[in-house]
């Protein structure tokens, strides 16, 4: 079934401003970076007091399996999510990097496995949504829905492979929303969810981290 962006961004506002704010926002480590799975995906999962503690929260975590390499399987078929609540300047660490990589075959609208990254200035929320494309797809084009933007990282059907990404989010806000002070910003958290729209590959992803 094919599901357009602008359904795409209302699961996602649905399921991600539910969560509840955490007492405890992950900051940055002393290199400069915030690793949003951290060292043990399954812990993150675990919807445990600790995890809750130091930033992690889940809706549906059957979603979702443990990769040996430390990484997530994301599946196909019903939403998802694992968030990681942050709180750190969004220009002291500008940019989100990962390794992810889809099952082989066609891409009829877009894979299931997207990514989130909260953002607030003042008492303004926003959210960018990153997703990977069909063929038919732009790489690289941004749409805006109100506090809500599009991004669409890759395109095209999957090898199998991994890929490597790197995204400038700082760069993505401020095209996104060119009114908004980025001094200010702040970035409150990261996820990897699944809006659960039938078909589509299943994918995984590792590595996903703030860096500056």
């Amino acid at each position: 079934m094919s599901v357009s962006r602008p359904t795409l961004l209302l699961f996602a506002l649905l399921g991600l401003v539910a969560c509840a704010q955490l007492p405890q926002p992950a900051t940055p480590a002393p290199e400069g970076w915030v690793s949003i799975l951290g060292n043990d995906p399954g812990f993150a999962l675990s919807d445990s007091a600790e995890a809750r503690e130091r930033g992690w929260s889940s809706d549906n975590a059957k979603g979702f399996s443990v990769l040996p390499s430390g990484g997530v399987r994301v599946a196909t078929g019903q939403a998802a999510s694992l968030r990681r609540d942050v709180d750190v300047l969004l220009l002291s660490t500008p940019y989100l990097t990962w390794r992810w990589k889809l099952d082989p075959g066609p891409i009829q609208s877009y894979a299931p496995l997207h990514l989130a990254i909260g953002f607030k200035t003042g008492l303004a929320e926003r959210r960018l949504i990153v997703g990977w494309g069909g063929a038919g797809d732009a790489t690289g084009r941004l749409e805006r829905q109100g506090q809500a933007a599009f991004f669409t990282a890759q395109t095209g059907e999957s090898d199998g492979n991994w890929r490597e990404a790197t995204l400038d989010i700082s760069e993505l806000h401020r095209l996104a929303w060119p009114d908004i002070n980025t001094l200010k910003t702040r970035v409150t958290y990261v996820a990897v969810f699944t809006p659960g729209q039938q078909g589509g590959p299943a994918g995984d992803i590792e590595r996903l981290m703030l860096t500056r």
